[in-house]
């Protein structure tokens, strides 16, 4: 049996960057926003998000405010999903913004700097539906996650 390797889109650095702007959105709010990355997506990236998602037990964050952004490199496809609890505050509008911003920066060859800036976004429009709890944790970790 073979097994494949999980390839690192990003070096070190970048991914210390990506780290960062989590926690400074994270800082200033109960939210939770995780950066998943992939070679290709196999089904519609609608579907695939929501299923990467469940995987990473977004789900289970105690105001369901979790926010995945998901990128298939090689696809050229992309999705930001926002569970239900942050979804009810902000509609589709403010998804659909998020994902015509972070497609310019893609379009550019400029992952990083669009996942950063996404994630500041995101980050702003949790701090105001969601701010920081006295008993607030980190429920889910900060670095990237890589699949096939």
């Amino acid at each position: 049996m073979f097994w494949t390797k999980k390839k690192k889109f990003f070096n070190k650095i970048e991914e210390e960057r990506i780290m960062a702007a989590i926690r400074t959105a994270e800082k200033a709010s109960s939210g939770e926003i995780r950066v998943y990355v992939e070679t290709s997506c196999p089904d519609s990236v609608e579907k695939r998000t929501i299923e990467i998602f469940k995987k990473l037990k977004m789900y289970l964050t105690r105001e369901r405010n979790g926010v995945l952004i998901y990128i298939a490199m090689e696809s050229r496809k992309f999705a930001i999903l926002g569970d239900e609890g942050i979804h009810k505050k902000m509609g589709f509008s403010f998804w659909t913004n998020e994902a015509a911003a972070l497609k310019t920066f893609l379009s550019e060859d400029k992952t990083v700097e669009g996942v950063c800036k996404v994630i500041i976004d995101i980050g702003e429009v949790l701090k105001e539906h969601f701010p920081h709890l006295d008993d607030d944790k980190n429920e889910l970790p900060d670095a990237p996650v890589y699949g096939k």
